[in-house]
């Protein structure tokens, strides 16, 4: 047996501790079963440029950093992932420098209008599919034209625990699709 996965997105902590590979590890005996195979698409958006890995630092503030064009499209996601463990806040800041509330486990949600988009930032600690922690950015852009430019996540370091093997360490972060 042979099952294809051709998803268009990156997201997930990938870990493989997502539902639907948990689900694909029960259905091939934990990979040990003769005769099945799972392909999973890989490389079609390695162009996009869309992952990245920050090492947080306590007291200390990372930026990712990406370009954005006046390219006609309704909506931008970005996930974050770490360990729950380490305790993490985020700002996004547009192009013009204007900057979103803080996010972070006191306060999980916030909304802003940043570069013509209306931006929710969410944050789930102890996530469902693996007990990390995960921040969701999603950018709805308003007409006529996402705005041109160098966006940025500010990531400052509150509480950082030393990693141990198998553990997921510091943050890093993926930015997936459009």
């Amino acid at each position: 047996m042979a099952v294809n996965v051709s998803l268009g997105m990156n997201t997930g902590a990938h870990d493989g501790s997502s539902t639907l590979e948990s689900a694909f590890d029960q259905i091939s005996g934990n990979r040990r079963d003769p005769g099945f195979v799972v392909v999973k698409s890989a490389g079609n958006e390695r162009s996009f440029d869309g992952h990245v890995r920050l090492r947080a630092g306590e007291g200390a503030t990372g930026t990712v950093t990406w370009s954005t064009t006046a390219e006609v499209r309704t909506k931008d996601y970005i996930e974050v992932w770490w360990s729950n463990l380490d305790e993490l806040e985020f700002v996004l800041v547009d192009p013009r420098l204007h900057r979103s509330p803080v996010v972070s486990t006191a306060s999980p949600r916030a909304e802003a209008i940043l570069g013509n988009a209306v931006c929710t930032m969410e944050l789930t600690a102890l996530h469902p599919d693996n007990g990390a922690s995960r921040l969701v950015i999603r950018l709805l852009h308003q007409p006529p034209a996402p705005m041109d430019g160098r966006w940025q996540l500010d990531i400052t370091g509150k509480r950082i625990l030393p990693a141990t093997p198998g553990s997921m360490p510091g943050s890093s972060g993926t930015r997936a699709g459009r």
